[in-house]
C-alpha cells in the first residue's frame, strides 16, 4: 500500500500547486478589474465635485477655475473642508480608517479577517479625499484609488483564500494599477507597486502588477480615452539637435547650470517637503486617528476648516495652489491657460507655499498623498530658475516656453523621487504622465539619478548632526 501511494505524492503536490496557482490568476483578473472600474469612477467622480462646487464639468481644473469669481472659489474650498471634516470626525469616531500600508499588515496576519465596517470606512474616506480636492484643498488625491481598490481586492483575496503572502502582492498591485487607471500610465503602476507600496523588486511582484495594470487601464480609457493626463509636445530628436547647432556658448553654458540647478534645488526641496508632510502626517495620526469625544472632533473639525480657509485665501492671490497641483503642469506645458499670468513671483509663491499648505492641511487630520503636490512642487522650481535665469543673464536669449516645460518636466520628476523615495517610479511615471520624446527620457532618469544620489548625501548629513544619545541617562 505504501509503495502504490507513493508515485501519487508528487502528482497530488502539482495539482495543488496548479490549483492555486489558477485561483492566484483569477485574483489578478478580478483585481485588475476592480482597478480599472475604480479609477474610471474617481475620474467621474471628481469632475462631478469640480461641477458642483465650481459649476463646469471640465477635464481641466484650472478651466473650472477661471469660469468661478474668487469669492466663489474662496467658499468652495472652505465648503469642502467643512463637509470633509464632518465626515472624517464621523468615520473616525470609535476607531481609526486603515491606509493600504495597514490593510497590508493585516493581510500578513494569519486568521485575522477586517470586519466589513473597517473596508466600508477606508471606501468612504477615499470618497472624502477626491471630494475635498475637488473643492480645491491642497493635497493628494492618489491615495484615495488605492485605498478604494485595496479594500475591494482584500474580500477578493479573502473569499478566494489566498495565501497571506500572494494576497499582499494582489492587493498591492491592486492598488498601483487604480493609481495608474486614473492617471493612463500603466508602466509607473509596476514600479509603484514594487518600489513604494512593497519596497521590494520581484519577478512575482512585478508580474503581478504588471498583469493588474494591463487589466485596469484599458477599462479607464472608457472615461479618459487613453489621453495622457498632462501631455507635452517637445520638438523631435533632429530638430533639437538643429537648435542646439544654433545656440551661442553664454546659452549652453546658462542651459547647462540650469539643468545641475534644478537637480540639486530639487533634492534639498523634496527632502524639507518631505520632513514637513511627515511630521505633520505622524501628527495627525497621534491626536487624530481616533477622535472618540466631542471636544476632539470638534477641534479636529475647527483646524480642518482653517486650513482649507487658509488655502482659499492663499489662492485668491495664487490660484495654481487650489487642488492636488495638476494644474500646475497644465499651465507650464502649455495646456491651460493660467489665470494669473506665470512670473517669478507666481512660480516662487507655489514653490513655498505649496509645500506649507499641504502639511498643514495633513497636520489637521485630513488624509491625502504627495504625489502631485510633490510635481506641482519641482516643476515651480524648474519654471522659477527659467525666468530668473532670463531676467537676470544678460544675452539669454532662448524660446522661454520650451524650456520651461522640460526644466518643469526635470524638476517634478526629481522632487517626485525624493518624497516618494523611488527613482525609478518617479522617472517613469512623469515621462509617461507628459508623452515626451524618447530623448527627454535621458535627461529625466540622469536628473532623478543624481537628485536620488544629492538626497541621500543629506540625509546623512542630517544625521550626523543630531546629537548622540547620552549612556548616562
Amino acid at each position: 500500500m505504501t509503495k502504490a501511494s507513493t508515485p501519487s505524492q508528487p502528482n497530488a503536490q502539482q495539482h495543488i500547486r496548479a490549483s492555486s496557482l489558477a485561483t492566484y490568476v483569477l485574483a489578478l483578473t478580478l483585481c485588475g478589474v476592480v482597478s480599472g472600474g475604480v479609477g474610471a469612477f474617481m475620474i467621474l467622480f471628481l469632475r462631478a465635485c469640480v461641477w458642483v462646487f465650481f459649476g463646469t464639468w471640465n477635464e481641466s481644473f484650472m478651466v473650472a477655475l477661471q469660469g468661478a469669481n474668487p469669492t466663489r472659489r474662496i467658499f468652495a474650498v472652505i465648503i469642502g473642508a467643512a463637509c470633509a471634516s464632518a465626515v472624517w470626525a464621523w468615520l473616525r469616531r470609535t476607531e481609526s480608517v486603515l491606509s493600504v500600508a495597514g490593510l497590508l499588515k493585516v493581510t500578513q496576519q494569519t486568521g485575522v479577517r477586517l470586519a466589513p465596517r473597517r473596508l466600508l470606512a477606508m471606501i468612504g474616506c477615499a470618497l472624502v479625499q477626491v471630494m475635498a480636492v475637488g473643492a480645491g484643498n491642497s493635497f493628494g488625491r492618489e491615495n484615495a484609488p488605492r485605498q478604494m481598490a485595496a479594500a475591494i481586492s482584500y474580500v477578493i483575496t479573502t473569499r478566494l483564500r489566498i495565501n497571506a503572502q500572494l494576497a499582499r502582492y494582489a492587493i498591492a498591485a491592486s492598488a498601483g494599477a487604480a493609481l495608474a487607471a486614473v492617471y493612463n500610465t500603466p508602466i509607473a503602476a509596476i514600479a509603484f507597486t514594487a518600489g513604494v507600496i512593497l519596497r521590494q523588486y520581484s519577478w512575482k511582484i512585478c508580474t503581478s502588477a504588471a498583469y493588474v495594470s494591463a487589466i485596469a487601464t484599458p477599462i479607464a480609457w472608457i472615461v479618459n480615452h487613453g489621453a495622457p493626463s498632462t501631455p507635452l509636445r517637445f520638438p523631435s530628436a533632429g530638430q533639437m539637435l538643429q537648435r542646439l547647432e544654433q545656440i551661442s556658448t553664454l546659452e549652453g553654458i546658462v542651459l547647462a547650470v540650469i539643468f545641475v540647478l534644478v537637480i540639486v534645488c530639487s533634492a534639498v526641496v523634496g527632502t524639507i517637503m518631505r520632513q514637513l508632510c511627515t511630521g505633520a502626517t505622524r501628527y495627525a495620526q497621534r491626536h487624530y486617528a481616533v477622535v472618540s469625544t466631542r471636544q476632539q472632533r470638534a477641534l479636529m473639525m475647527v483646524t480642518m476648516l482653517s486650513a482649507g480657509t487658509l488655502t482659499g485665501c492663499v489662492a485668491v492671490i495664487i490660484p495654481q495652489l487650489l487642488g492636488n497641483g495638476k494644474n500646475t503642469l497644465d499651465i507650464l506645458y502649455g495646456n491651460a491657460t493660467p489665470i494669473v499670468a506665470i512670473s517669478l513671483a507666481v512660480a516662487c509663491g507655489v514653490l513655498v507655499l505649496k509645500p506649507l499648505l499641504t502639511a498643514y492641511s495633513l497636520r489637521a487630520g485630513m488624509i491625502g498623498g504627495l504625489l502631485m503636490p510633490s510635481v506641482s512642487v519641482g516643476a515651480s522650481l524648474g519654471c522659477a530658475l527659467c525666468i530668473a535665469a532670463q531676467w537676470f543673464v544678460p544675452g539669454f536669449t532662448l524660446p522661454i516656453a520650451p524650456l520651461i516645460a522640460a526644466m518643469a518636466l526635470i524638476g517634478a520628476a526629481c522632487v517626485l523621487a525624493v518624497t516618494q523615495r523611488s527613482g525609478i517610479f518617479a522617472t517613469v511615471f512623469l515621462i509617461e504622465l507628459a508623452h515626451v520624446n524618447m530623448w527627454m527620457w535621458l535627461l529625466v532618469g540622469i536628473g532623478v539619478a543624481c537628485a536620488v544620489l544629492f538626497n541621500r548625501y543629506i540625509e546623512q548629513w542630517l544625521e550626523r548632526q543630531q546629537p548622540e544619545p547620552n549612556p548616562t541617562k
